[in-house]
Formats: structure tokens, C-alpha cells, sequence
């Protein structure tokens, strides 16, 4: 063991640690057992640092140690954003790292700041990296949108400043998921993947399509009608413009163009053109195929690989000759691009120009009357364009409009962005202020800024600020190649970019022209869970079998009794009724039925399909032995009927006493179908299933028949019939309820007494022989609501749900709750399952607290499985907190397995590290407790002095001072002996913090207690001579004891101490009155009492050491 003696307060060996963080390491070592060995160790164990620069705390967050990491928070108040040498790893950043989620929860919590590494990548960004997304590999998701909402195109929402999920959308259509979507100023519209279009927003002129002007404050579907076609039809995309809206649909493998809304500039492409289109309305077929549409507001495009069509208000950006009319009425093809080498990768547009991008990477620009062309450096992902003027001798309203530069944006295949505008024409590269590497998938452009998806799912927003040009800048320099000489930085744009809140799995971002609302398709969080868990096979045909085993005449359950010959079969009334009208009339009233002219084996047969919906004649196979004897033969001309045994009724001969002939011949008669005068036992159930109307059994026993001890079909001898689940209706035979259910609310639910005994172990128990009582009728209570136990019953009498998805959360939250406490294991895991397609970050937390609750263990798995998918936005929002200890740390285990590559992320305790024994052995010396309150304040020492709040010395109240005990005790545990270093350094920082001129005002008081302090520090510690207590001081100690007592009487008890009386009038303390004085007096008392005070202050310290 290593001496430490030389450790002092503000102790910064770097061998201490070293020893700490190698501490660490060790496994077998308890929480506890650490913090002890910490704090005996070392004076400043939450200061050093090893030799990486790494401090206990970053050490205990990299293992996990969650106790560890709360007592250097809370008690050592540890600098919870201190960075080591190697990395720029905050403790924060390093639990993310090694998938300690419990330790990143607790920083967090504590205050943690986000901040950057030496590769420029925060906690979150980590957190992505641990489980990379993949945005090509979805195509569509769930909506989140931000902005102002002036004119309610997100419906009834308020503004908001960070993306947040579009509620209104997904709450009314929860299993959409949105392909596209396009904002305006007026107006949004969104497609799905499964084909449907929904508009919301102002409706005046037809935009929105749903056959109204009417405003729609909520999403509703746009029906597509063609009389002409009766196959469905799919929209596949939709573009909108201010007054307009353009959609394009397929049906029977073809794509048609259909469009809808005010068409005062010819944008809707019919001829004659309307004034205006209600709903969606199918364009005449083109002549070339179309597999892209967009609209802007003077003018509207289609196009597909080889041609492109464009009509509206011909202003110079439609891409036809000047000479031409005012309005392009129809759709007209462009002929410069006809019969192009390259195909047409993708067209965008703005109000004045419209841009075509080539796969070759040439991009052509159709703007005032002109077809630029801009060569193609190099390949091209996409283009976003804004801007752009038009003619105004056209349209007198041309001239209200504020016209704008054009500016065109492309984005490379290398995740380069390239800005062209009026005012600098060469395609420019962008360079973006951020100092690690981003990658950008898909852009869009407004007039205000930039908005971009990366590769990685995050969404950014940027400025531009353009390049300063060069005076004189030749264009032979311009002309060089880049690729061979580095870029300079006035070269380039800068864009200075921000990160969007919450947004990391990002598919595509939009926005409307002028940059007032936004809108994101993120990936649907569910999309990673593959393959969801089923639920256990029904136990409905094998509870109500063990129901009719178990039967007897002595138990309360049963309601009806058959008398079969000699054997008496007891029976539930509901169950028989529900066969056949026959056999309710049979029962009903009836405790004792007889039946006649059938064999006990036979009926017991019948019984059994009557619960089950199966019985042993059915299957086929082997037919069992005691059924193959069991025939009917015909007596006295048929005039009666007798049922006898086959190996009772033949006569046994010796086979020695016949031929060989006859013994073939006999067998062989055997083995044939029996005669018209002889049935088996499967034409006997049917005969009976007939006698009671059971259609259905009678028509599958009129395909069987037994033939060499076998049951065989009697078409196909391979086929085998399937059996389905026996089910039964609550609702039905109302008059047979015995049961009344009391539900939450006072509500009052009837069912039947035999299927809540077969279904449910507590109702066995409840209505067996001990519990039972003589009433008709007994009375239950479930406490909870009434839709809820319908569904509970519904699940017993059927053994499913009919619609589980119709059901909402809490409901099925309950029904979670309900059958776990009733132990209904299926139905729980159907529960279970419905709830994993709900599944939510804001449910999430809750989902995973119930499952642990209440064993439920595949939506436990499943929803872990939900939060490691996305940490990164469980992190950021900070929801993990409400998670208790032990569940964090399950979290935890299954994130470290579930992430392969958290996996080979492991510390391994050091060979150089300290023994367990010696570890344990200071533990034991000298233990701690962990047992810190979660609400105690957490003191960061990162935060700067000058935004800390010095305290100020008040005096402590006797009430103030007994409330603070358990603070005092817990202090006593850590530190035997008075901090004296912390009252120095808080007196001398008093004292730097006074000025010179003010020096001499500092109270004596002060300093008399720094004197007495470096006395106290000079005076040597002698032992404690203790001495052994005799009987006679014992007694006098407990004499003592009980004089003190004498002072603190009882509780209740009267009053005999002298300070309980009133004191007399010559007794009361005169009061002093208080007489200001000047500083000067005041000056002049202090330095007369300088010197008793220091004496006196001194002799305190002295006593109280």
C-alpha cells in the first residue's frame, strides 16, 4: 500500500491519478467500496488526473458506475465538463462512447454541456455514429414542421420554433406515412406512401381539391374519380403553386396529370380553360411519357426522360419563342430539348424561370425569352431554383411583383454545393462553416436561405454570404482546372449553417418560397424494428376441454345433468344452448335431461365437440379401439334397435377348427364397409348430430368413415380437415347469465359463470366449493372501466380481439394491466403487440416503466429495441430521466448487445491496478454511504466565477440548526476532522477580493480567526488518553445522566423547570436601546477591543480543536 502522506488539498499528482482511474477498472469491486477507497486515497480525488488527462469521472462514465458518477457529482462536485488530453472527451462524451446510457442520463441531468471534440463532434453527434442511418434506404415517414402558420396551411397549431411532429396529421391517420410534401402560402399538400393525397389550408379558387372553397383547418383526402377507368387510382406526386395545384397519379401501369384550383393565367392546362377546377380533373394524355410534374405561380410543367411540357402565362420562362400568344393554354412540348443525348434527370422552377438538369450534368435555364446552358463540371445529384423576372408588358399585375436574382443551386455527387446567379454567373462552390465533414443527400432553396439533409439524417439551415470579387480577376485564371490547385476562401460562398433541433433521421426538407414555414420527412422510428413478436397460441379449445373433464356432480359450475343408460354427464347449460336452438329447448329449465337410443361413448363424443369444436371421430387416423366396437344393428325387422359390442356379440372360434378359405374370407368381410344393416360409430354421431340440428357436424361426418380400423375420407384418403377455434358470443342467451360484473363507474356488465371458471384461474378459485354461494346469481367486481372489461370479456368468450388497432393507448394500456393481474397471458401479448405499432418517443418511456411493471416482456424488448434505434433523440430530449435506477441500468446491458459495435468497446481492468483486498480493507476502515438525496443541488465547478453567487453570512436560527442535522451527520462521515484549508481559502479570497483603500474597514473579527487558525495548524495533535471507566464513575456518569434528564421532563408531563414560569416584574430584563453612532466611534471601539478579541476568538478555536 502506497504511502500518501504528502497529499494535500489541492493535491494534482499525477500518480493519484493514475491509481484512481486504474481503480476504476476493477469488477469485482462495489460502488461503495470505491468512493472510500477514493476518498482516503486522495484529498482532491476530484482534480487529478492521469497522465491522458482523464479524471475519476471520466473513468466511472465509461464504466458505468452510476453511483459513482452521482457522489463525485454531489459530493465532490467534480468539473462534470472537464476534457482529457487525447480526445477532447468530456465524461459525457466518453459514456456515450462505451454505451453507458445510465451514466449519460446522469450527466445530462447534472448539467452537462454539448460540447465539441477535437474532431468537432458533440455527444449527440456519437450518439448517431454508434448506429449509423441510412437515408436512401426509406422512402418515406413522419412529418415534423416548424414556422410561423400564418395562414393555417399546418391547420390549428401555433407557431412554433423547432421542428416538432405534425400531430394534426399523424394523430387522425396513424398508420400514413408521408411520401412528399409541398408548402405554399396558402395551402399545403401532402402524399402518402400507399397512394393518397390530403390538402389543408385556404380553399378559395378549388386549390385544395376536395370539392369545396370552404377552409380546411384539418388534412382531408383528395379523391381521384374516372368514369373511364375501374381500377384504383395512386398518386404518386403533387406539386402546388399559390392558387394551384398539379398532381400525377397511375392507374393500369400508366401515369395521368390531373389539376385543380383558380386558373386566371391558363395554368391549369384545359381548353377551353375554366375559370376555376373544385376538384382534381384528369389533363388529356400526352403524347410522350410523363413521370414528374411542378407548378409555380404564372406557369406549370411536366416531363419525363426524353420530353418536358410546359403552359401558363408565357412570359419568357416556358422555353418557347417569343412570338408565340400570351397564354399557352395546353401542354406544349419544348423542342430544344427534344431528342437530347442525355435524359432529363430532374426539372425544378420558380416564378420566372424554369431549370432542367440533365444526367450528363448539363443544366439548361429557361429565363427571358433565352435557353442558357451551364457546362457541367461534374455530375449532379440535384438542383433547387428561386427568383427570376418575367415580362411585365404581359400582365399589368406583373408589375406588383417583386422581382428577385435569379439563383440556381446544384448539388454534386461528392455532397459539394454549387451556386449560379444573375449577378456572378459561374457555378461557385459553397463552403459551409462548420469544421468537420458534411456530406449533403438533398437540397432546397428559398429567398431568405438554404436548407439541406445530410448523409447521416441531420437537417441544416444557412445563410449565404456571398464571395468578394476580385478586382481585375482575368478569366484565364478563372478558366484553370480545381481540381489541380487548392480553393481560396474568396473563391468560394460561405454559408454559415445551423443544425436543426431534433431532426436525425432526415429524408427530405422543404419549405415555402419565402421562407416562412418549413416542413421535414423523417424516417419512421419503427422502420429499424424488422420483425415484431407473436403472441402464444389461444387456450380457448383447451380450457373449455379441461372445463368438461373436470365437470362432476358435485361441483357448483355446472347447471345440467345427462342421464345417458347408466352414466351421467354433468354440463353448462350456455355452452349446449349455444349448439342449436334444439338443444336449448332441451335444457332449458331442465336440471336433469335423459337421452335415449344412443351409446354413453357417443355422446361423450358429441359433448366434446360441443366445447372444443373437435372430437376423436373427426381426425383422421387411427380410430380409437373403445369406438371401432361401437355398431348399430337392426333387430326384428328393423322394428327396433339394439347397440351392442363386437367382440362381445361375435362368436370366438378356434382357427384351427375352420379352413384356411373360410378364415381369408371372414377377414376379408371384416375389412369391407359395413352393410346397410350396420352402422359404426361415426354414422352414429351423425345420426345424432342430426337429431339436434348440428348442421355442421353432421356435414363433416358424412366425409368420414372407419375402414380397417382407420378414419378415412371418403373422396381423398390423403386429405385432412382443419379444424378452426371454437368461439363463442356474450351478447347471446341472455337469459343464462349467473354472472354480474360491477366495472368502474358503477356499470354493470352480465356474463356466464362457465366461461369465466374455464378462462380464468382467479374465477376458478372464487366460485369453487369453498366460495360457493347458494344464490342463482353472483356478483363480481373489476375496477376498472366499462370498455375496458367489454374488451377483457370479449377476449374470454373468443380468445382474440376482434379489432384491436380500433382501440386507443389507454385502453389498451389497461387491458395490459387488467390481464397481467387476472394472469391472461394471451391476451396481454396481443395488447402487447398493438402497443409496439404505437410505439412513440413520447410514449416510449411510459411503455417501457408499464412493461416492467407488469410483465410484459415483448413490448419490454420491443420498446428497448425502439430506444436504442433512437438514442440520439431520446438523449437530446432528455425523456430518459424519468426512468428509475434498475431499469436504466437493463437499458443499459441490452444497448451494449443490442449495438454491435458498442460491443468491442471494452475497458479492461489494468494488471498495475490496486488489489481487491486492499481496496476492501480502506472500504472497511473507513466506509461511506451512497445514499445521496436526488434533489441536492449539484455545484458545477466549470461554471465561471463571475456568474457565481457569493453567499452571504447570515446567522442560524436554533430551528434552522436542528433541520440541518442529517446534513451535518452526513458531512461528519466524509471529513473527521474541521476543513480549516476551505475556511482559509474562503478568508483569503474575502480578502483579495477588498481593495487597499478599504483594507483597514475589514472587521478585526476576520482576522483574529486567521490568527487563531495558523495557531491551531502549528500546534501539535497529542493522543487521546482514554481511561477505563470504574464501577464507581459509572455511576456517577449515570447520576449524571439522570440530573441531565431532570432538565427535559416527559412529553405531556407538568411543568417543573424554573424557565417555564413566568418571570416576576423584578426578575424581567431590561431591554437595551439602540443608539446609532458615527464611523469614526465605531473605529475608535474597534481598535480599543482589537486585542481581547483576537485572545478571546483564539481560546474558542483552541477549545473547540
Amino acid at each position: 500500500m502506497m504511502d500518501f502522506c504528502d497529499c494535500a488539498d489541492k493535491c494534482k499528482s499525477t500518480e493519484h491519478g493514475e491509481i484512481l482511474c486504474i481503480s476504476m477498472t476493477k469488477r469485482d469491486i462495489t460502488d461503495a467500496e470505491l468512493c472510500a477507497y477514493f476518498n482516503q486515497i486522495c484529498f482532491c480525488c476530484e482534480a487529478v488526473r492521469d497522465t491522458f488527462g482523464r479524471t475519476s469521472l471520466h473513468l466511472a462514465a465509461s464504466v458505468g458506475r452510476a453511483n459513482v458518477v452521482k457522489w463525485l457529482l454531489r459530493r465532490k462536485q467534480i468539473n462534470i465538463n472537464a476534457k482529457d488530453f487525447e480526445s477532447g472527451y468530456t465524461a459525457l462524451h466518453r459514456s456515450i462512447f462505451y454505451g453507458k446510457i445510465n451514466a449519460a442520463v446522469i450527466l445530462l441531468q447534472a448539467g452537462a454541456s454539448n460540447l465539441l471534440d477535437y474532431e468537432n463532434l458533440t455527444c449527440l453527434d456519437h450518439a448517431m455514429k454508434n448506429y449509423p442511418f441510412v437515408p436512401n434506404s426509406y422512402d418515406d415517414g413522419e412529418v415534423y414542421v416548424w414556422g410561423t402558420n400564418s395562414n393555417y396551411i399546418f391547420g390549428i397549431q401555433q407557431a412554433r420554433q423547432t421542428p416538432e411532429i405534425w400531430d394534426i396529421f399523424h394523430k387522425e391517420y396513424q398508420f400514413e406515412f408521408v411520401k412528399q410534401i409541398n408548402l405554399g402560402k396558402f395551402h399545403c399538400v401532402v402524399v402518402t406512401g400507399s397512394g393518397n393525397a390530403y390538402s389543408c389550408g385556404h380553399a378559395q379558387g378549388g386549390r385544395l381539391g376536395i370539392g369545396s372553397e370552404q377552409t380546411m383547418l384539418t388534412p382531408k383526402l383528395i379523391k381521384f374519380t374516372d368514369t373511364q377507368r375501374q381500377s384504383p387510382i395512386y398518386c404518386i406526386q403533387a406539386t402546388i403553386a399559390r392558387d394551384h395545384t398539379i398532381f400525377l397519379t397511375e392507374c393500369d401501369d400508366s401515369y395521368q396529370i390531373w389539376s385543380c384550383g383558380l386558373n386566371t393565367h391558363h395554368v391549369l392546362g384545359f381548353n377551353p380553360p375554366p375559370q376555376k377546377q373544385l376538384t382534381p380533373k384528369r389533363l388529356p394524355n400526352l403524347k410522350h411519357i410523363v413521370d414528374g410534374v411542378c407548378a409555380a405561380r404564372y406557369h406549370s410543367v411536366a416531363w419525363g426522360p426524353k420530353a418536358i411540357y410546359t403552359w401558363g402565362l408565357h412570359g419568357g420562362q416556358l422555353g418557347h419563342d417569343q412570338n408565340t400568344q400570351k397564354y399557352i393554354t395546353t401542354p406544349k412540348l419544348i423542342t430544344r430539348l427534344y431528342k437530347m443525348k442525355s435524359d432529363i434527370q430532374e426539372v425544378v422552377v420558380s416564378s420566372g424561370a424554369t431549370v432542367v438538369l440533365l444526367t450528363s450534368g448539363d443544366i439548361f435555364v429557361f429565363h427571358e425569352y433565352q435557353c442558357r446552358i451551364l457546362p457541367p463540371r461534374q455530375k449532379l445529384l440535384g438542383v433547387a431554383v428561386v427568383g427570376g423576372r418575367l415580362n411585365t408588358n404581359l400582365d399589368t399585375s406583373l408589375l406588383v411583383e417583386k422581382n428577385s436574382e435569379l439563383k440556381i443551386l446544384a448539388l454534386t455527387q461528392h455532397g459539394k454545393i454549387l451556386l449560379w446567379q444573375e449577378s456572378d454567373p459561374h457555378l461557385v462552390r459553397c463552403v459551409l462553416s462548420c469544421n468537420r465533414e458534411i456530406l449533403p443527400t438533398q437540397i432546397f432553396m428559398n429567398m431568405c436561405e438554404i436548407l439541406f439533409v445530410d448523409n447521416e439524417g441531420e437537417a441544416f439551415q444557412g445563410t449565404l454570404k456571398n464571395r468578394k470579387k476580385k478586382s481585375g480577376e482575368s478569366s484565364t485564371a478563372a478558366a484553370r482546372n480545381t481540381f489541380h490547385r487548392f480553393i481560396e476562401r474568396d473563391e468560394c460562398h460561405f454559408v454559415k449553417i445551423t443544425k436543426l433541433p431534433r431532426i436525425h433521421r432526415a429524408i427530405s426538407i422543404t419549405s415555402d418560397s419565402k421562407g416562412g414555414n418549413f416542413a421535414i420527412i423523417q424516417a419512421d422510428p419503427r422502420a429499424g424494428l424488422t420483425k415484431l413478436p407473436e403472441a402464444v397460441p389461444g387456450t380457448l379449445t383447451l380450457d373449455l376441454k379441461n372445463l368438461l373433464e373436470e365437470a362432476d356432480e358435485d361441483d357448483f359450475v355446472h347447471d345440467v345433468l345427462f342421464k345417458v343408460g347408466a352414466v351421467i354427464f354433468a354440463a353448462h347449460r350456455y355452452i349446449i344452448s349455444s349448439c342449436s336452438n334444439t338443444l336449448e329447448k332441451l335444457v332449458f329449465n331442465e336440471k336433469i335431461v335423459e337421452i335415449a337410443d344412443v351409446h354413453p361413448d357417443i355422446f361423450k363424443e358429441f359433448l366434446l365437440w360441443i366445447y372444443t369444436g373437435d372430437c376423436n371421430l373427426l381426425n383422421a387416423g387411427p380410430c380409437p379401439k373403445h369406438l371401432q366396437q361401437i355398431t348399430l344393428r337392426k333387430v326384428n325387422n328393423g322394428s327396433s334397435i339394439k347397440h351392442v359390442q363386437n367382440s362381445q356379440t361375435e362368436e370366438v372360434q378356434d382357427v384351427n377348427e375352420i379352413s384356411a378359405i373360410e378364415y381369408y374370407k371372414k377377414n376379408n368381410k371384416n375389412n369391407k364397409e359395413a352393410s346397410p344393416g350396420v352402422k359404426d360409430a361415426i354414422r352414429l354421431l351423425q345420426d345424432f348430430a342430426k337429431k339436434f340440428e348440428i348442421v355442421n357436424l353432421e356435414k363433416r361426418l358424412s366425409k368420414l368413415t372407419i375402414r380397417n380400423g382407420q378414419i378415412v375420407n371418403l373422396k381423398n384418403y390423403t386429405e385432412y380437415y382443419f379444424v378452426g377455434n371454437k368461439t363463442f358470443n356474450r351478447l347471446l342467451l341472455k337469459d343464462l347469465y349467473d354472472v354480474t360484473i360491477t366495472t368502474k363507474g358503477g356499470h354493470v356488465l352480465q356474463a356466464h359463470k362457465c366461461m369465466l371458471v374455464a378462462r380464468v384461474d382467479f374465477f376458478q378459485k372464487m366460485y369453487s366449493n369453498r366460495w360457493h354461494t347458494k344464490s342463482p346469481k353472483v356478483e363480481a367486481q373489476i375496477h376498472y372501466p366499462k370498455n375496458v372489461v367489454e374488451v377483457f370479456l370479449e377476449y374470454l368468450y373468443t380468445d382474440n380481439i376482434s379489432n384491436p388497432k380500433a382501440l386507443d393507448f389507454d385502453t389498451l394500456c389497461s387491458l395490459v394491466i387488467l390481464s397481467d393481474e387476472y394472469f391472461v397471458v394471451r391476451l396481454r401479448e396481443i395488447c402487447e403487440i398493438t402497443l409496439c405499432n404505437l410505439l412513440s418517443f413520447k410514449n416510449a418511456v411510459q411503455l417501457l416503466t408499464m412493461a416492467s411493471l407488469y410483465n410484459a416482456e415483448k413490448l419490454k424488448i420491443v420498446t428497448m429495441k425502439f430506444i436504442c434505434l433512437n438514442l440520439c433523440a431520446f438523449l437530446e430530449s432528455k425523456s430518459l430521466e424519468n426512468l428509475d435506477d434498475d431499469l436504466l441500468d437493463k437499458l443499459t446491458n441490452f444497448y451494449c448487445k443490442f449495438n454491435k459495435s458498442i460491443q468491442t468497446r471494452i475497458i479492461t481492468p489494468y494488471s498495475n491496478a490496486p488489489s481487491d483486498e486492499e481496496i476492501r480493507n480502506i472500504s472497511n476502515m473507513y466506509p461511506i454511504s451512497l445514499d445521496i438525496d436526488d434533489d441536492f443541488e449539484i455545484k458545477n465547478k466549470s461554471t465561471p466565477k463571475a456568474q457565481r453567487k457569493r453567499l452571504k453570512s447570515h446567522k442560524i436560527s436554533l430551528s434552522e440548526s436542528k433541520s440541518d442535522n442529517s446534513l451535518i451527520e452526513n458531512s461528519i462521515i466524509e471529513k473527521s476532522e474541521p476543513d480549516h484549508q476551505q475556511l482559509e481559502n474562503n478568508l483569503n479570497d474575502i480578502e483579495g477580493a477588498t481593495c487597499d483603500a478599504t483594507e483597514k474597514s475589514v472587521p478585526i473579527r476576520i482576522k483574529a480567526i486567521v490568527k487563531a487558525q495558523d495557531q491551531i495548524q502549528n500546534e501539535e495533535v497529542h493522543e487521546l488518553n482514554l481511561v477505563k471507566l470504574t464501577s464507581t464513575q459509572s455511576d456517577a456518569s449515570c447520576s449524571s445522566f439522570d440530573t441531565f434528564c431532570e432538565e427535559f421532563p416527559v412529553l405531556n408531563s407538568p411543568s417543573t423547570s424554573s424557565y417555564s414560569k413566568s418571570p416576576v416584574k423584578s426578575e424581567r430584563i431590561d431591554k437595551h436601546k439602540i443608539t446609532r453612532i458615527s464611523q469614526k466611534q465605531r473605529k475608535r471601539l474597534s481598535s480599543e477591543g482589537s486585542t481581547k478579541e483576537t485572545n478571546s476568538v483564539s481560546g474558542m478555536y483552541a477549545c473547540v480543536y
